[in-house]
């Protein structure tokens, strides 16, 4: 399983299925898993709970900060269409920062399945009008 997920770094969000290609074992797995996975890419999860899951949840966790000892601050996040999904976040000082992005990737897969569906976070800084 560790080698499996060494040589397929970019899916250790996908789910796993042992299937026998000699016996056929397990293929009838298969069908019920695709199906999951085009589901959990259908997911939309509305803005207004979004914020408030975001919200909650790094109130109570503590979020990565940058060097300079400041935390992240998000001031929304937005679920844009299409697939894979993209999740939009305004934050404070513009810093795309690899430990936040990480950090709010798994909240997002806590907050709902989004299992066998990649997620891209694109952090941009908020526009003063």
């Amino acid at each position: 399983m560790t080698e499996l997920l060494k040589e397929l770094p970019f899916a250790s969000h996908a789910p796993r299925i042992f299937i026998s290609a000699h016996s056929g074992r397990s293929i009838s797995r298969s069908p019920t898993a695709i199906m999951k996975v085009e589901e959990n890419r259908r997911r939309r999860i509305p803005t207004s709970e979004l914020n408030r899951l975001v919200k909650e949840t790094l109130i109570f966790e503590r979020c990565p900060g940058t060097a300079r000892a400041t935390a992240a601050k998000i001031y929304y996040c937005t679920q844009a269409d299409g697939a894979p999904r993209v999740h939009i976040l305004c934050e404070r000082s513009g810093a795309q920062l690899q430990v936040v992005r990480r950090h709010l990737e798994n909240l997002l897969r806590s907050m709902a399945d989004f299992s066998g569906v990649p997620i891209k976070i694109f952090m941009r800084a908020r526009t003063e009008n």
